[in-house]
């Protein structure tokens, strides 16, 4: 323990606080030096929950409306914090429901407040994929009976609206152009909404599912879609990059935990920087002290490993 303690004491004033508040397994670092800590970061850190629970009791500033930009950050990121559902029931008022859309533990909640849902955020959301159906399937009906009543307004009363049949024909064209599609692009970067992309091949944007390990198979099936600079960072698709080394975007795949290998046998291609953040990476990074880049290194979650 006091190996860590001086080990630590060494990069201290190398480390990135705001990064390190929010790494969740760098709590004991957080513990030890708490007059460091960046608390709206912390926020964010669902490992933190005793901190922040004493924090919100020590400082009725957070409260305090006349400090609006630092208070809606701390709440804002609080909303986020998968593990901070209890203390959000405590403080309905300070619920930032964006981000709590977000939020993988909050489901009972958004079902209780489904006008306060951010749709557009939920479809990230991991565990929220039976809202998420019945949402696409209520967006698709929605724009079916929309175009429907743009064209019966055309057909049925041209002669009533003569003066602005430019301005509805620009609207109808207009609407004919958007792709709908767009508005669903984030679910194809969540890991558990794979078979109903499945169902909804014609919503799936290539470049977030790329990135989706889980996708692996609609990959595979899809090699002319695939965004080779997000399949980089995919951790389940090492085979598929492996073929492909010349084409392979170094700078993603220092970021692939399961890329170490590949990495190893490439040093002179690896974005330090990145792979100062991948948590498999800790072995190359002790070796390689002096390459480390430690405001992105705080992020690391191997963090700890570093000091064993």
């Amino acid at each position: 323990m006091v190996e860590v303690e001086r080990a630590v004491e060494n990069i201290i004033n190398k480390l990135n606080w705001t990064e390190l508040s929010s790494n969740k397994n760098a709590i004991f670092i957080l513990e030890k030096y708490p007059d460091k800590i960046d608390w709206p970061q912390l926020a964010l850190n669902e490992n933190a929950i005793h901190l922040l629970e004493k924090y919100i009791l020590e400082n009725p500033n957070l409260f305090d409306k006349s400090k609006k930009k630092t208070i809606n950050t701390f709440w804002n990121n609080l909303s986020k914090n998968p593990n901070a559902i209890p203390l959000l029931e405590k403080y309905p008022d300070k619920i930032y429901w964006r981000n709590l859309s977000l939020n993988p533990n909050a489901i009972p909640l958004l079902e209780k407040n489904m006008d306060k849902i951010d749709w557009q955020q939920l479809l990230r959301n991991i565990n929220a994929i039976d809202l998420i159906k019945d949402y696409i399937n209520n967006i698709n009906l929605i724009f079916t009976k929309c175009k429907e009543s743009i064209n019966m307004q055309l057909e049925q009363n041209i002669s009533q609206i003569y003066k602005s049949s430019g301005a509805i024909g620009s609207i109808k064209r207009q609407f004919e152009d958007i792709d709908w599609n767009c508005s669903f692009f984030t679910l194809s970067a969540n890991i558990n909404a794979i078979s109903l992309l499945e169902e909804n091949f014609n919503i799936i944007n290539w470049k977030w599912l790329s990135r989706n390990p889980n996708a692996i198979r609609l990959l595979e099936q899809n090699l002319d879609e695939i965004d080779w600079d997000e399949l980089a960072t995919n951790e389940n698709a090492i085979h598929l990059l492996e073929p492909y080394l010349d084409e392979i975007n170094w700078h993603y795949l220092s970021l692939n935990p399961n890329a170490i290998h590949l990495l190893e046998q490439n040093l002179d291609k690896i974005y330090w920087p990145n792979l100062s953040k991948n948590p498999n990476a800790i072995p190359i990074l002790k070796q390689h002290l002096d390459k480390i880049n430690w405001n992105e290194f705080s992020s690391n979650l191997s963090i700890n490993k570093f000091f064993e």
